[in-house]
């Protein structure tokens, strides 16, 4: 276990973390810009980002929220008192809304039974963990939201936020939730001793908006299954665009055909 800041978890890219492995089975290409070139240039974090961070910290670690961040009370950010105060302030600054709903989304969170049981648990919050892959020599790196022990089962954490939870579930495995979580049981179980057997993997999300649903997931054992192989996979893959230095894609070598799309077709044989 190691204790370091977000930025140096992330700006350490020689152990693969499940977000660059997501990238990779999004592009290689994509993956070799971002972690090997480092030709692209992040962006600053967006709104919903900054306030999934605050609801984060609010939720997982409530005792450093005033250490972190503060609330705006000045009517305008033009006067010269504001900008005074804001070039003193170390951190970081926050709207009223954006504490009210991180708010609202912990009063959510504590209506669920497991997720209360979790975030009032003792363990280890966002702290990272690095592994040699046995199975593909691959040096992987996790930093679970939260980790803990309880009667002999660990348990695993990561708290997401969405604007609908159930565009969440349709859209999970597009954004390769289910390789993260195979990821991180694969961590855990290095970190803590115990089998995935006895790891539990829990997603815990919420809404950012009235009304606030809040939903525990994961995904069931066949799913869990298919995810490791294709994770597996997906580090073999990896290991030999690394070795050779090619992250070249098929598409790159052929010629592609696409199609219209079914409604474009539909309506064009409708009209004629």
């Amino acid at each position: 276990m190691i204790e370091e800041n977000n930025d140096d978890y992330h700006a350490d890219h020689s152990y693969v973390s499940a977000s660059m492995l997501k990238t990779f089975r999004k592009s290689p290409r994509l993956y070799e810009a971002n972690y090997v070139t480092e030709t692209i240039v992040r962006d600053a974090p967006s709104a919903a980002m900054r306030l999934g961070s605050l609801i984060h910290c609010a939720a997982l670690e409530p005792d450093e929220l005033e250490q972190r961040y503060v609330v705006n009370k000045f009517d305008s950010r033009r006067t010269k008192a504001y900008k005074e105060w804001e070039a003193e302030e170390q951190r970081e600054i926050i709207s009223d809304s954006e504490m009210e709903t991180a708010k609202r989304c912990c009063d959510s969170l504590y209506t669920h039974p497991h997720i209360k049981a979790i975030l009032d648990s003792d363990g280890v919050v966002e702290h990272s963990f690095r592994w040699t892959c046995s199975d593909t020599g691959m040096n992987c790196k996790f930093r679970p939201d939260k980790l803990f022990v309880r009667d002999g089962q660990t348990v695993v954490v990561d708290l997401k936020t969405t604007a609908d939870v159930d565009s969440y579930v349709r859209q999970s495995a597009d954004f390769g939730y289910h390789i993260q979580q195979e990821h991180y049981l694969a961590g855990a179980e290095l970190a803590t001793g115990n089998s995935r057997l006895d790891t539990m993997f829990i997603f815990a999300v919420v809404e950012t908006k009235a009304p606030y649903r809040v939903r525990a997931f994961q995904y069931d054992q066949d799913s869990s299954h298919i995810a490791n192989e294709q994770r597996l996979q997906l580090l073999t893959d990896l290991a030999e665009c690394i070795k050779t230095g090619d992250f070249s894609e098929d598409a790159e070598k052929e010629i592609v055909s696409i199609s219209l799309p079914n409604w474009e077709k539909q309506q064009w044989l409708q009209s004629n």
